[in-house]
């Protein structure tokens, strides 16, 4: 705790904040100029390293933290890869170059790369990568945007699916967005909307470190110099399996009363074992959960 680093808020460079929660031995705080929601002080660069292990994507016990199999969820995966890009091509007619950072195991790559897309990928977890790179034959690299090395206005499109949040400084990660998007590229930002009751659920340090709604995600790609395009809600598939799990630790935040928090429990294990027992686990259903889909063009 003590090894934790003070951050100011990265929309007004102000430290005046006032504390909004306490939660898993972390501070999340609100600015009160803009009210962006952010853990300060943050984690420091070994202990964020160490959760994004191996068991990131594996977790049997996740407390709502990870992911429970990622790649046992090839399938949903896939499916939300191509929902995703057939909006981008729709906003933007047409093939190119395009970008995925934070892209896991490579799955929105391969499914770019096979629409016609020359794709390229990068993520902070080695083993995510070299998995993609031996397994799915795409091309992911290892660590930042920025230590890849691309060269200016290389990328028509790049893409953060569900990343944003997770950033130690998702400022610094927008504005090498802009420095590797061609003119007129587009950016496309997956997030959750923390203004929507259900996105309020979201509040999982160190997984999420920052926490924004509409007006503050416009506010920070406006001051890495972007422009709004477009936004909507955004419905992801679960897995009937995952999409109870997440359900039960997300309610869970906000049930203060022991026994119905017993309560609760007893009914996540008998709808789990129902699905179970129907063979259900693994079918894809669409939830509102109050993502945030933003287009914004540089």
């Amino acid at each position: 705790m003590n090894n934790r680093n003070s951050t100011k808020c990265v929309l007004c460079g102000s430290d005046n904040s006032r504390v909004y929660r306490l939660l898993g031995g972390y501070t999340i705080v609100r600015c009160l100029n803009d009210g962006l929601i952010y853990v300060n002080p943050q984690p420091p660069l070994n202990e964020y390293r160490e959760f994004y292990n191996t068991d990131y994507f594996a977790r049997k016990d996740r407390a709502g933290q990870g992911y429970r199999d990622y790649l046992g969820e090839r399938d949903i995966h896939q499916k939300n890869c191509s929902k995703i890009l057939a909006k981008i091509q729709k906003a933007r007619p047409g093939k190119g170059r395009i970008l995925d950072v934070g892209c896991a195991f490579g799955f929105f790559v391969r499914c770019a790369q096979e629409k016609g897309w020359e794709a390229f990928g990068v993520d902070f977890s080695d083993e995510a990568a070299q998995w993609a790179q031996r397994e799915l034959k795409v091309k992911v690299f290892t660590g930042s945007t920025a230590s890849c090395g691309f060269p200016d206005a290389h990328f028509d499109v790049v893409c953060m699916i569900g990343v944003i949040e997770h950033l130690l400084n998702p400022l610094q990660e927008l504005e090498e967005a802009s420095r590797v998007l061609k003119k007129d590229g587009l950016l496309c930002i997956i997030t959750v909307d923390f203004d929507h009751i259900i996105g309020r659920g979201s509040l999982k340090p160190p997984e999420h470190l920052y926490y924004f709604s509409i007006a503050t995600l416009k506010k920070i790609l406006t001051k890495a110099g972007f422009s709004i395009y477009a936004h909507e809600s955004y419905s992801t598939l679960y897995s009937i399996q995952d999409l109870i799990t997440r359900s039960f630790h997300y309610a869970d935040k906000f049930i203060n009363n022991s026994l119905l928090k017993r309560a609760w429990k007893q009914v996540h294990t008998s709808v789990n074992r129902l699905a179970y027992l129907l063979k259900a686990q693994r079918l894809p259903v669409a939830f509102a959960d109050g993502q945030i889909f933003m287009i914004a063009k540089k």
